[in-house]
């Protein structure tokens, strides 16, 4: 059995940004519903934007139609002009710099079952059959966990993360181990044991990037944490949003040229 309750070997992991100092703590009901509330204000103004320039294309032709009760107009419009993009100094400079060595790319994918917000069952395949683990730490924070590095490495996350009941999974494990309690996996928050081990390079592999998550599990609990009640706190704000203002859109409207409608032109 394996059991990483902190590294013994020397790890340099460059962690995703978790956010401004103002994103480091937590949002109350009416924080959030302010947010949300700019948010709308920032889309409608980009909407009205988006209309203007659109009133101001040439229309060539025009169909309108019904689609489940909602009237879709279709324009083609001639070409817009094309603008050139000037390079600036910065892209010079990135040009003429050299390239950083690339790192392996090492993809993960993983599914994880969380119980009680407290232990994390984990499971992945492997050569000769599934492989299965136990963590302490709480998965469900780590939903925008998608890419860690480390000096050399690069991991990528397929996190399929979901939420179990202890009571329903004690009677349908078969011959699967049951569910331990937090404290039996190891006294180190942020730790796992593997119990269904496999010694195939690719398992080397897995367990190389379970042991990075975990070590940016430990040293960032606090910031998830933050990051997951601001998550759950912003789409309470968007429902109660959406149900005190219902959109009733009834036309869309969606212009669109040819690509070769310049070149047809200068014939």
């Amino acid at each position: 059995m394996r059991v990483i309750g902190r590294m013994a070997w020397g790890l340099v992991v460059l962690f995703p940004c978790l956010g401004t100092q103002a994103a480091q703590r937590e949002l109350s009901d009416a924080e959030a519903d302010a947010i949300v509330a700019r948010e709308a204000r920032v889309a409608e103004e980009g909407k009205r934007a988006r209309r203007a320039a659109m009133a101001d294309n040439t229309v060539l032709s025009r169909k309108v139609t019904e689609r489940g009760g909602r009237k879709v107009t279709m324009e083609r419009i001639a070409p817009p002009p094309r603008v050139p993009v000037a390079a600036t100094a910065a892209d010079e400079v990135a040009a003429e710099a050299p390239a950083a060595p690339a790192k392996r790319e090492v993809l993960v994918s993983v599914s994880a079952t969380v119980y009680d917000d407290a232990v994390t069952e984990l499971r992945w395949r492997g050569d000769g059959g599934a492989r299965l683990a136990f963590s302490n730490a709480d998965f469900s924070l780590l939903r925008g966990v998608t890419r860690l590095e480390t000096a050399d490495v690069a991991f990528s996350f397929l996190l399929g993360i979901g939420e179990g009941d202890r009571t329903t999974a004690a009677g349908g494990r078969g011959d699967l181990p049951p569910v331990p309690a937090a404290g039996s996996i190891s006294d180190v928050a942020g730790s796992y044991l593997v119990v269904i081990p496999g010694g195939t390079d690719r398992d080397r592999e897995v367990l190389a990037a379970l042991d990075v998550l975990h070590l940016h599990y430990r040293q960032n609990e606090r910031k998830l944490r933050v990051a997951e009640q601001r998550r759950q706190a912003l789409a309470a704000a968007r429902e109660r949003y959406r149900k005190a203002n219902p959109v009733e859109e009834k036309e869309a409207v969606i212009q669109f040229w040819r690509k070769d409608a310049g070149a047809a032109a200068g014939k």
